[in-house]
């Protein structure tokens, strides 16, 4: 599970980084439905790959229109939207 925050600093939704059917890049996706993006397409599983380094700009756009400022990253870091 990757957790969101919130601009204010509060938690906020939780977010996982999903991988696509024969996709190269992460995407978003809310964890109570993680078979959807944030940028509309299909999932196909939690992701082991860097949102930061490769992530969907898509996902990383309507994370900041839902005031998703940042997620946890697969390594545990912080990953600025």
């Amino acid at each position: 599970m990757n957790t969101s925050h919130e601009r204010s600093g509060e938690h906020g939704p939780d977010i996982m980084i999903v991988d696509t059917p024969g996709g190269t890049r992460p995407h978003l996706a809310l964890l109570d439905d993680p078979y959807i993006s944030f940028c509309g397409v299909e999932t196909s599983g939690p992701s082991r790959t860097w949102f930061a380094l490769t992530g969907c700009k898509r996902c990383a756009a309507a994370a900041r229109k839902k005031g998703i400022a940042a997620v946890t990253d697969v390594d545990g870091d912080m990953c600025l939207m």
